[in-house]
């Protein structure tokens, strides 16, 4: 995206105002909404790149108040606008202020050929995490996956964390990792994609699944799809009865192997700090 050749050091004064009230330092904020590094420093103008990632990822700016002054620096507060009705959340505390509530809804994620949202997402469960897990302030959901068409990558009944994406952010999806994807019928997906926005205006839904002829790729244009969601944490993984013993087994022996793999690398890489320090 081309820069505007406009003054815009101004909405950068805005930018700092905001990161100050907010109490956010300015290197979290080029880490987690993705402006350039150092921008907000620099004597020059802001592009309009760097301002849509900035309102993208701290949506409670007021735009009015960003580009005109006026008004309140923060949105007010009030249902915002969505096609799935607003339900209410249990007000509980988490267990400390170092931790993220995350609602668990029953927006199951079809890891198959895609299953049906109810009319409404039940807020009324939180899980509370470490906030470290979790970067930044962003809408995000615990779901349910279901189906067999990302195993062994994820199975049935598995809970994932997500985070919704932004419109501006669709077309910058990374190919071959996992998003969940709703479309406008309500169907929701949870795939590996393929993003061919730029090429040809669709993404295509990818599966792990090695039976390639049940689990066929999916395109969807754009103009079809309701939301993105990049999926940020796997959290269980429940393998139920498995329908083929033999193929489930050797699946466990390979876990095995890679956790045994993960831990050598783990005790070089422990052994490696303990020399350099």
């Amino acid at each position: 995206m081309q820069i505007n050749k406009r003054d815009f050091s101004i909405l950068k004064a805005r930018i700092l105002e905001y990161l100050e009230y907010k109490g956010i330092t300015k290197y979290q904020c080029y880490k987690t909404c993705g402006i350039s590094n150092g921008i907000l420093t620099q004597p020059n103008g802001l592009s309009e790149d760097n301002t849509i990632k900035f309102l993208s990822y701290y949506s409670d700016v007021n735009p009015e108040w960003f580009f005109t002054g006026q008004g309140e620096m923060l949105k007010s507060e009030g249902p915002a606008p969505t096609l799935i009705p607003k339900s209410t959340a249990v007000q509980m505390e988490p267990p400390s202020d170092d931790h993220t509530a995350v609602p668990v809804v029953e927006m199951e994620a079809a890891a198959g050929f895609g299953a049906s949202n109810a009319e409404y997402m039940d807020r009324s469960q939180m899980i509370y995490l470490p906030k470290g897990m979790l970067r930044g302030r962003a809408d995000r959901l615990c779901i349910k996956v279901v189906g067999d068409s990302m195993s062994p990558t994820l199975y049935n009944n598995s809970r994932v964390i997500v985070r919704r994406l932004h419109e501006s952010e669709w077309e910058h999806v990374r190919n071959q990792e996992i998003y969940v994807v709703t479309n406008r019928e309500g169907s929701t997906f949870i795939k590996r994609i393929e993003n061919k926005l730029h090429h040809n205006g669709t993404i295509t839904l990818l599966s792990d699944n090695a039976d390639q002829r049940l689990y066929k790729p999916i395109s969807l244009p754009e103009e079809e799809i309701f939301a993105i969601w990049a999926v940020e944490l796997f959290l269980v993984r429940t393998l139920g009865e498995p329908s083929d013993p033999i193929g489930m087994a050797n699946e466990m022996q390979t876990m095995k192997k890679q956790i045994s793999d993960l831990s050598t690398v783990v005790g070089k890489l422990v052994q490696k700090v303990g020399k350099d320090s």
